[in-house]
């Protein structure tokens, strides 16, 4: 008898182990307590639009549609805003209990100049602000997650307390002093410094040759104007980290021919806790647009302090220079304060102040 009992216990056991086996990867839609379905959705377990965990619903008396959402992968993220109330609008203010955006969302608003984020926000990426042009201000919290992140990728914000906007500045001095002392704290590493200024770069900049063939390469254009060709990018984040007191260079060469046909480019190396690494912003901040679109789009950090070996997959340069080694033409010291560059052509790489070469 009591073998029969163990036996059973057993069987009882594997069943409800493989039912669970069964169910991995699947999630029961949880959705809050009396709310409204739309009228349309026959089975509110079905997949709506993107997939499981996106049921739109709305609380009673409220107008806006919510979702669970999600990313490719199912991973879950939180309460998003299914929809824009007003496409048109310039302004969107995210009800309370929003905890993400969706990608793709501001997309379906081409006026917006402001999103209003609760402090119930806490996952935020650069695709949820895809389509957001450079005058795009985050109307946040202080001290909440929102405002952390606007920090961190260099979007303008406002807290209530501090206005961090800047898009009207004109001068690129004056600009560059500003990025700086807004945006780099003391308190950072020099990673977190190098990695901030990139960020600003990319997010309030976007790749386009313009009218003018030649503003596009002056640092001040895409400080000012927002856009610029590659050795605009490379001259801004020289300048930016001249600012910051991190040691810096410019850095000329090519990309390899199956990347994007053999061509002249520009990037950068950065110093970073004594090493040097590459830094190209350009190819960081997405394919070419027409004048006046959006800057925000895609990946950012790809080209993101790349060693030699790294970059060599997609770039070319002179076999005399070296990130790993720390060998360039021409470099910003913090120490001296001056730009130094190679004075000697032999393997020792000499340098002097530029204003003795």
């Amino acid at each position: 008898m009591r073998k029969l009992f163990v036996g059973l216990l057993i069987l009882v056991l594997c069943v409800v182990l493989c039912a669970a086996a069964a169910a991995e990867g699947t999630a029961e839609i949880i959705l809050p307590e009396d709310v409204e379905l739309p009228e349309d959705l026959e089975n509110p377990n079905d997949p709506v639009e993107l997939g499981s965990w996106c049921i739109p619903f709305k609380h009673p008396g409220d107008t806006a549609w919510l979702i669970y959402a999600h990313t490719e992968d199912c991973v879950y993220l939180g309460l998003a805003l299914y929809e824009p109330e007003d496409p048109e609008a310039e302004t969107i203010v995210f009800p309370e209990g929003i905890e993400t955006i969706l990608p793709g969302f501001f997309e379906k608003t081409p006026n917006v100049k402001r999103a209003v984020l609760p402090a119930s926000v806490n996952n935020l990426s650069m695709q949820c602000f895809e389509g957001v042009h450079r005058d795009f201000v985050i109307e946040c919290v202080p001290g909440s997650y929102a405002e952390a992140f606007a920090l961190e990728y260099g979007f303008q914000y406002d807290n209530g307390e501090k206005q961090v906007i800047g898009w009207t500045i004109t001068d690129p001095q004056e600009k560059i002093k500003w990025i700086v002392a807004n945006y780099v704290r003391e308190d950072m590493t020099e990673r977190e410094k190098a990695l901030v200024l990139h960020n600003w770069l990319t997010t309030n900049s976007y790749y386009h040759k313009g009218n003018d063939e030649a503003e596009v390469y002056e640092s001040k254009t895409i400080l000012t104007k927002g856009y610029g060709v590659c050795e605009a990018y490379a001259f801004a984040y020289y300048y930016l980290l001249q600012e910051a007191n991190m040691a810096g260079a410019w850095f000329s060469g090519g990309a390899l021919p199956e990347v994007e046909g053999a061509q002249g480019h520009e990037w950068n190396l950065v110093r970073v806790d004594g090493q040097w690494y590459h830094v190209d912003c350009t190819w960081d901040d997405g394919p070419d647009a027409p004048l006046g679109s959006p800057c925000v789009r895609g990946e950012k950090e790809v080209y993101f302090l790349l060693t030699d070996e790294e970059m060599a997959k997609t770039h070319t340069w002179e076999s005399d220079y070296s990130a790993d080694n720390g060998k360039m033409f021409c470099w910003w010291d913090p120490e001296t304060k001056q730009e130094m560059k190679r004075s000697s052509w032999n393997k020792d790489f000499t340098y002097v102040p530029a204003d003795q070469f």
